[in-house]
């Protein structure tokens, strides 16, 4: 009996001691795969990109200068990391990663990530973060507001910017627009005084992040010394309707001889009479000028050698940041037989005949027939046969849909950034669609009312069309192509 225990006791710690020699190889098996870096933040705002985004699988991206650019990460598995940008060394990173824009300047900007876990293993495809440094933008513009007249007040706006890093610190006066004028006045608010009239008032703002500065300037029309009256102009009572685009610049004359111009910028000049003699010289003639300044459009008339206020005008807001004024043709001069010309500050110019309309058309009424003058004879009653005593319908032919107002482009003429097809406005249309071209030839696959730049456009002519459908047919009309900066 003790034998056979003794024996047990033997088999059971030969078994023990097996087990214990296996341990330290089962605990010592390296782990051999690589971890995986999932990027859970990628910086700034995205956007639906184009087909010619650099990186289609990548998430597109931008960033507003001067706001920095923030990147979160993790790893699958305990791990420690390393990061690196376009064409530089990799460097030991923690997350989240923040790339500053301020000292980097306007473009694409990348971020790669590795990670290496606690057994040494190296991510062998590296995360990649790509997105693109925009410029700051106006979100809402600078103005000034209130009465240009003298022993009245304006206020100066520095508008909202993309950045809540760049907030308007300094604001000073100055007349006609110099920046190194002497500064008549500072703060948000300035009184007009006599020696103003005849000139105009800028607010100057410096905004200011970190070291970076830099100085705008938004106006008043010229100051006058009395309220101008506009002169009467002829009548006109209905026109034909005219529309005309250029660049960033849509204009429409209505049959209510109403003039409306829709841009994303802020001045325009008019010349109405189509004399270049009877106006600013130096804007070729123009003789009406209109400038947004706090949301308001306000009209200038060329008086005396200079442009003073005047009136007014409707003002709408439009898509894309873009703004409507409308003028009459008596607050703008339209001349019946002429063309007015329209020129925004940034160059755009466009002209529209102002072309009476033909009244309609009026039927005459038809001759009746004589009624006979005989003694009546009596007359059988029947039931009408059918179409008897019935109005007639006319059949009309649906037309292809028709256009209103043109499609227009408009957008950075550069690579790397996006331009926008505005589809104009259609009468009759239930379906849009876009198509854009490189020199009038149709590039594939770009169907969006967005087209991103590519380095292959740089000094290309880029193109778009809208198509309308209706249940006339389709019809389709081209927006003025633009040539991309080298």
């Amino acid at each position: 009996m003790l034998q056979r225990v003794a024996l047990a006791s033997y088999k059971a710690a030969l078994a023990v001691s097996a087990v214990l020699a296996l341990a330290p190889a089962v605990a010592n098996a390296a782990d051999t795969t690589p971890p995986h870096t999932t990027i859970t933040q990628y910086p700034g705002v995205g956007y639906t990109a184009g087909a010619g985004h650099p990186f289609p699988d990548l998430p597109a991206r931008y960033v507003y200068w001067p706001d920095d650019a923030v990147i979160a990460f993790q790893a699958d598995k305990p791990a420690t990391f390393e990061c690196r940008g376009w064409d530089e060394p990799w460097y030991p990173c923690t997350s989240p990663v923040t790339r500053p824009t301020l000292d980097i300047g306007l473009g694409a900007e990348h971020l790669f990530i590795r990670a290496r876990d606690l057994d040494g293993n190296v991510e062998q495809t590296p995360a990649h973060a790509y997105w693109s440094i925009e410029p700051l933008r106006e979100v809402v513009p600078a103005s000034v507001t209130g009465t240009f007249k003298v022993g009245q007040q304006l206020t100066c706006d520095g508008g909202q910017w993309s950045s809540a890093l760049a907030t308007p610190l300094l604001k000073e006066w100055h007349r006609d627009g110099i920046s190194d004028s002497p500064v008549v006045g500072t703060g948000d608010t300035y009184t007009v005084t006599p020696a103003d009239v005849g000139h105009s008032m800028y607010c100057g703002v410096t905004l200011f992040h970190s070291v970076a500065g830099w100085w705008f300037s938004t106006s008043t029309p010229r100051i006058p010394a009395s309220p101008v009256k506009l002169p009467a102009a002829p009548a006109c009572p209905a026109a034909e309707v005219a529309t005309a685009s250029d660049a960033n610049l849509d204009a429409q004359l209505d049959r209510a001889c109403r003039l409306s111009v829709t841009s994303d910028e802020s001045d325009f000049y008019l010349d109405t009479d189509g004399d270049a003699n009877t106006g600013d010289p130096a804007n070729d003639g123009a003789d009406r000028y209109v400038r947004f300044a706090g949301g308001a459009a306000i009209l200038a008339y060329w008086s005396g050698g200079d442009f003073l206020e005047a009136a007014v005008l409707s003002s709408t807001a439009a898509d894309g940041g873009r703004r409507t004024w409308t003028g009459s043709a008596a607050q703008l001069g339209l001349v019946p037989g002429k063309t007015v010309k329209v020129r925004s500050g940034g160059g755009s110019v466009v002209s529209l005949p102002v072309t009476l309309a033909a009244p309609d058309p009026v039927e005459d009424e038809p001759t009746p027939t004589p009624t006979p003058t005989e003694t009546p004879t009596p007359t059988e009653t029947s039931t009408p046969a059918p179409g008897d005593d019935v109005a007639r319908i006319s059949t009309v032919r649906s037309a292809a849909p028709a256009v209103l107002k043109r499609p227009a482009l408009t957008g950075t003429r550069k690579a790397g950034h996006r331009l926008r097809c505005a589809a104009g406005t259609w009468e009759g249309a239930s379906k849009l669609a876009y198509a854009w071209s490189r020199n009038g030839k149709t590039i594939k696959r770009s169907v969006a009312s967005r087209y991103t730049v590519r380095g292959s456009d740089r000094g290309q002519r880029i193109g778009c069309s809208v198509s309308a459908t209706g249940a006339g047919g389709t019809r389709t009309v081209a927006a003025n192509a633009v040539r991309i900066k080298r």
